[in-house]
């Protein structure tokens, strides 16, 4: 890994190769929900709020799969979750954020041109969350968004309904 260091980049190694996997894939479903919240003009509290109560759906769907919770707390998952989730240049962000400046999911995926992997993602974990009788409104909500054609207006101030009280279960 020394090979690939310098001023500028640096390889943080990990043993947790699943957790570190899920993190990568994961983040992109989120990122979509941060690049809405930016599309609908929200406020950076709610993002900010937001943006946690991905981690903790993260957190749920690692434990269930036997993934190491503390890898969401280092580069692979709240470093790489902060930067797709606040760059434009991000697909996924960016996808987000046409579908809260009202496109349509087809008309999002066709300004971006390219693929935009959390939306498979989101399919995957949508079912696998059902599998595993899991709870996580984002994952629903943006499903509804991007599947169902839902308002997002109407669907964002959702995860707000959906969400529990409980900061943290953890």
């Amino acid at each position: 890994s020394n090979f690939f260091n310098n001023k500028t980049f640096k390889i943080f190694l990990s043993s947790d190769k699943k957790g570190v996997e899920l993190a990568g894939a994961l983040k992109n479903i989120y990122a979509i929900s941060a690049g809405l919240s930016d599309g609908l003009g929200s406020k950076s509290n709610t993002k900010a709020m937001l943006l946690t109560r991905s981690l903790s759906e993260m957190t749920e769907l690692f434990i269930k799969l036997n993934a190491n919770p503390v890898t969401l707390l280092g580069l692979a998952g709240v470093g790489d979750l902060f930067a797709t989730s606040s760059s434009s240049k991000s697909r996924n962000y960016s996808l987000g954020y046409y579908l809260g400046k009202n496109m349509s999911p087809k008309e999002a995926l066709s300004e971006i041109g390219q693929v935009v992997e959390g939306v498979n993602t989101l399919k995957t974990v949508f079912n696998k969350k059902n599998e595993l009788n899991l709870t996580m409104p984002i994952v629903d909500i943006l499903y509804q968004i991007i599947f169902s054609e839902m308002d997002p207006k109407d669907c964002f101030a959702n995860i707000f309904l959906e969400s529990n009280n409980i900061d943290s279960k953890f």
